[in-house]
């Protein structure tokens, strides 16, 4: 599966980008699970097809270049059902993982205390793997699946790390990403319970 190979290689790149700078408190390393929420559907003749919510997996690091102000790499795959609705229908379609690779400047308004508050805009490259059809639509379509393009796109990001100490803390994510997948207009809100860590 093309995503989780690029997943797993993202990943590792990270881990040792950040151990090359981790001489200060400037580098922050967030991770967790991402429940990500679709807010779009697509309808045609009194059909709707959409994509249900899925669990998934996030990482990211920031780089504080000042008190105020970071840039965020982020990284979340997520595998979704899609949906046949209407007509008496309520039928799962296929499925299709995406996987947003999103880069953040992210304001820090908070310069002390325990909670640890950002916001900002971002862009995002999200890559789509091959959708597959289940069985039961395959003969009627003639085929078992499709690639989805993938596409460069914007997204909005907000958070907050609540620090246990001066190195750990619990990190709350919310990042609402613009996306389409061809016709079906995702548009996810992905929100990320995870741990923090600042080197």
């Amino acid at each position: 599966m093309r995503t989780s190979a690029v997943l797993c290689m993202l990943a590792a790149c990270l881990l040792l980008a950040t151990s090359v700078v981790a001489a200060d408190a400037r580098n922050i390393i967030r991770g967790g699970v991402v429940n990500s929420m679709p807010t779009g559907d697509y309808s045609d003749m009194g059909l709707t097809i959409e994509a249900d919510s899925a669990m998934g997996l996030g990482i990211a690091y920031e780089r504080k270049i000042t008190d105020l102000i970071g840039v965020n790499f982020d990284l979340a795959w997520t595998n979704h059902d899609v949906k046949v609705k209407g007509r008496g229908l309520d039928v799962k379609f296929g499925e299709g993982a995406m996987m947003p690779l999103t880069i953040a400047a992210l304001f820090h308004p908070l310069k002390q205390g325990t909670v640890d508050y950002y916001i900002g805009p971002a862009f995002s490259y999200v890559m789509y793997d091959d959708f597959s059809i289940d069985s039961q639509f395959r003969s009627l379509l003639g085929t078992s699946g499709f690639s989805v393009d993938n596409e460069f796109t914007w997204a909005l990001q907000t958070g907050a790390d609540i620090k246990f100490n001066d190195t750990w803390g619990l990190n709350l994510d919310l990042k609402y990403i613009q996306t389409s997948a061809e016709d079906l207009d995702i548009n996810p809100f992905n929100f990320c319970v995870g741990v923090a860590a600042r080197f």
